[in-house]
């Protein structure tokens, strides 16, 4: 019978009976992937070393896991073609917009495909038919599902030149209704408004630092507006959002929506079809996110 006190294992038990010692690497390798951790002594060790090392071990594990899924994901790919980087900001570039695409100082700002992904994203926005905040109009996709579905009221944040001159030819078939656009930038005109049953975000970074901070560097672009949304909606209201996940919520973007909400819905839209050279969508299938109840006092 091995001695209790050098006898390796996950459990708390284990740790305790075991004299300290230098920490070895943990290991999760397979399938053509390896990652190795080295912990420092005063990580993972309450309640008891054992017990964190299996918390470690478990993290490492969903990360494998999540490495091969993404490997597999970048196997049918699209080859997609570089982004310019911009030369300024964007709203002082003009726009160059048709039935495909929407393109900025060389930005795909939106383009076409994207159509049944901006459906479901107004179709929850639109559920409950109530007064809609809607953030960037880009190629009005959103904003006409919408209006086809019906809304009690809806408001439109857009701080391009361009867009607002298209909106206000948009705004002409939907003469008899309640639409109102906000011109400027959603940061800078949002606290002078009040409360909506639904909030749909959609903007674009305007300017590389916007881009480098909120797009590339955080776990979602809409991050940075998460704050606001809870602020911005009613009771019982729903907030959804551009999500830049292919098919499943990353852990980190999990947590920073929980943050401010405290109910998760998730789904997925297959059947996309981006265009070979698209900037920043290489697959076919979109995550679909909505958030209720707000944790913020409305």
């Amino acid at each position: 019978m091995s001695d209790p006190q050098t006898k390796p294992g996950p459990g708390r038990l284990s740790s305790i009976l075991r004299a300290p010692s230098r920490r070895e690497p943990l290991i999760v390798e397979g399938s053509g992937a390896k990652i190795t951790v080295e912990l420092g002594d005063d990580l993972f060790c309450k309640p008891d070393r054992g017990y964190g090392e299996y918390v470690a071990r478990r993290t490492m594990r969903e990360f494998h896991a999540d490495l091969l899924h993404a490997n597999d994901i970048a196997q049918t790919s699209l080859p997609g073609s570089m982004r310019k980087i911009m030369s300024s900001e964007l709203i002082e570039q003009p726009e160059h917009y048709d039935d495909a695409e929407l393109v900025i100082d060389g930005q795909q700002v939106m383009q076409a495909w994207e159509h049944p992904y901006m459906a479901k994203l107004a179709e929850i926005a639109a559920a409950g038919r109530g007064d809609i905040l809607e953030i960037g109009f880009g190629m009005g996709i959103s904003a006409s599902a919408i209006q086809d579905l019906g809304a009690r009221s809806h408001t439109i944040i857009e701080c391009h030149p361009d867009v607002q001159r298209r909106f206000a030819a948009w705004r002409l078939q939907y003469h008899d209704r309640d639409i109102e656009l906000i011109e400027g930038r959603w940061q800078d005109r949002l606290d002078e408004l009040g409360q909506y049953d639904a909030i749909l975000f959609d903007a674009y970074p305007l300017n590389e630092r916007e881009w480098n901070e909120h797009y590339v560097n955080d776990v979602t672009y809409a991050r940075h507006f998460f704050e606001m949304a809870a602020k911005h909606l009613r009771k019982g209201g729903v907030f959804t959002y551009y999500s830049n996940e292919v098919d499943s919520m990353g852990r980190a973007h999990q947590r920073a929506l929980f943050e401010w909400f405290e109910e998760i819905t998730v789904s997925v839209i297959r059947g996309l079809n981006p265009p070979d050279d698209c900037h920043y969508w290489q697959t076919n299938s979109f995550l679909v996110i909505s958030a209720r109840m707000s944790r913020t006092d409305n």
